[in-house]
């Protein structure tokens, strides 16, 4: 059997303050790196074939601790793969829906009423 883990990264310090976070290549902060540890911890007996990471520092940071145990117990492949980065916001990167919402009324409209296929101002939907 087949089973697939699926990790979001840890936090940072625009997740804290809820902004549009997607291409900006960002750090975990503090609590996300205390995250990514009890992430292995609790991962501690399962072990993989093979590990896939976006390219974001974030992302690849969140899973090293876990991965890092595999690597030392048997080869695996460590993947970096741009397909899993994260939703391109556009031109709503870093700012919050409150703020979208004040600055942009007419578009935050249109992305409540279809989150899924809007498409963000020069960025792409979620469909996407």
């Amino acid at each position: 059997m087949i089973r697939v883990f699926i990790i979001r990264h840890g936090e940072t310090n625009p997740n804290k303050r809820n902004e549009c976070l997607g291409l900006n290549d960002v750090e975990l902060n503090g609590s996300g790196v205390m995250q990514a540890g009890r992430l292995a911890l609790r991962m501690d007996k399962i072990f993989v074939d093979a590990a896939y990471t976006s390219p974001l520092s974030r992302a690849y940071h969140s899973a090293r601790p876990f991965v890092g145990r595999n690597l030392s117990l048997k080869q695996i492949p460590y993947i970096v793969e741009p397909a899993l980065t994260e939703r391109d916001w556009g031109d709503w990167e870093g700012m919050t829906l409150d703020e979208i919402a004040r600055r942009f009324p007419e578009e935050y409209a249109k992305f409540e009423a279809d989150k899924l296929n809007y498409v963000v101002p020069g960025g792409e939907s979620s469909a996407a």
